[in-house]
């Protein structure tokens, strides 16, 4: 990464992808993880280097759990987030039209779900790509809390755009790979198009809080983006099932990426950034 040749690390993941796939199918996955770890190291051999002249210090190792502590309960309320409304619309719908209804429901939310999070894949590639220039740039800019002209916040803007024919062609993609049972899926899944945007500009923020530390906002910021769509799907499940859950999704992503950046001075730069890639959604932004 930090030479920048992501085309290795990409090759690293197709293979990961491919091989975590099919030892979940022979082996139930028990070996899955192993991979990547390999790959990456044999990789790296390639490349002329040697994992044997790495060397940790105990000043570094303690200001990396020092200033990474926050990021694991992020990643906690981020998933609580991502996956809650499943649990939710299961529980509530069992208590008002039963568990086989239940069932059904959460099983079409499940696979409109699975589907959107497959099509964040752009925007992940973008981002750990071009994460080393981005932190290269912001230490020659010579700001010590801003960033350069036109970071990757005016960047991610343009990836959402292939979100407008996902909802075009959502039912047709759903029915031809799970069948004509799974139909309302391809609604949910249209309006679960919506998502990907959230989805990049929440990666283009997170490079952002990286190169700032600010992993105790970002850790406040999913605490309450978590607990919203906790209490908005207490009220819109009962009400509109799976597209509730939807709703719920969107207003606390919204809570989570935008609104509480209002209140923080610190952040303004970067939503100012954010809202002008919103806003020119039209034009292919490039850096200057």
């Amino acid at each position: 990464m930090a030479e920048m040749k992501a085309r290795r690390s990409a090759m690293v993941r197709i293979v990961q992808v491919v091989a975590s796939s099919i030892s979940q199918v022979r082996l139930g996955g028990c070996h899955a993880f192993r991979l990547p770890h390999a790959a990456r190291v044999i990789v790296f051999a390639r490349a002329g280097g040697n994992w044997r002249e790495w060397r940790s210090t105990g000043p570094m190792v303690r200001y990396l759990l020092r200033e990474s502590w926050p990021m694991l309960i992020y990643g906690m309320a981020l998933y609580i987030q991502a996956r809650i409304d499943q649990v939710m619309i299961k529980d509530m719908l069992t208590q008002s039209k039963g568990e086989d209804a239940a069932f059904a429901e959460v099983g079409q939310y499940s696979v409109a779900l699975r589907m959107i999070e497959a099509l964040s894949f752009p925007t992940a590639i973008l981002v750990k790509s071009l994460a080393p220039a981005i932190t290269k740039a912001r230490e020659e800019s010579g700001v010590v809390h801003g960033w350069p002209a036109e970071p990757i916040q005016a960047h991610v803007p343009d990836l959402p755009r292939h979100g407008v024919p996902l909802y075009l062609i959502a039912e047709p993609v759903i029915t031809f790979f799970f069948g004509e049972e799974f139909r309302p899926a391809g609604f949910l899944l249209a309006l679960f198009s919506i998502r990907l945007f959230f989805t990049n500009m929440g990666m283009g923020k997170g490079s952002f809080i990286v190169n700032e530390s600010l992993f105790k906002y970002s850790l406040f910021t999913a605490v309450v983006g978590a607990t919203t769509n906790i209490a908005v799907n207490w009220l819109m499940i009962p009400l509109y099932a799976s597209k509730g859950a939807i709703i719920a999704t969107m207003i606390s992503f919204t809570m989570h990426i935008f609104v509480i950046d209002l209140f923080v001075p610190r952040m303004r730069e970067n939503l100012g950034l954010m809202m002008k890639g919103i806003f020119t959604f039209w034009r292919f932004h490039r850096a200057t």
